[in-house]
């Protein structure tokens, strides 16, 4: 999978590199332009074996405290992304957020836009990301 995703990708961004994360089927690609453009791209483009949904992040932070992190993220992203239908939060890597946190995240992201949002928390790595549902994935 991570030679498909790189060899997808190449073409469109040269300087993309596609890093394996540690965590089962997840791979993290760090690329020089649009993030949400290029998965856009590929979700039309190259049907990738393993590939099941593609979340470009689109505001990001490596953080020691993952709860301010997520807090700082999601205000940026409502401002310029707005608010979307689906919204849900990942943790992986480190201790879950406080339930109160997850209820700030899904009142201030959850509208009714026809799009999903995903707030990721990887290890120090924490993340806001628009989810891509590829054609051919959805069986």
């Amino acid at each position: 999978m991570l030679s498909d995703l790189t060899d997808a990708i190449f073409p469109h961004d040269p300087q993309a590199k596609v890093l394996e994360t540690g965590f089962p089927g997840l791979l993290l690609a760090v690329v020089s332009s649009d993030p949400v453009s290029i998965a856009s791209l590929l979700a039309r483009r190259y049907p990738i074996r393993g590939v099941f949904t593609l979340r470009p992040l689109v505001e990001w932070e490596l953080a020691r405290d993952a709860r301010s992190a997520v807090r700082r993220l999601v205000e940026r992203v409502a401002e310029r992304i707005g608010k979307c239908r689906k919204v849900r939060v990942k943790v992986r890597g480190g201790p879950g957020l406080p339930e109160e946190v997850e209820r700030e995240v899904r009142l201030r992201l959850k509208g009714e836009r026809d799009c999903e949002l995903s707030v990721e928390i990887l290890g120090p790595l924490v993340g806001v990301s628009v989810v891509i549902r590829p054609a051919w994935a959805q069986g």
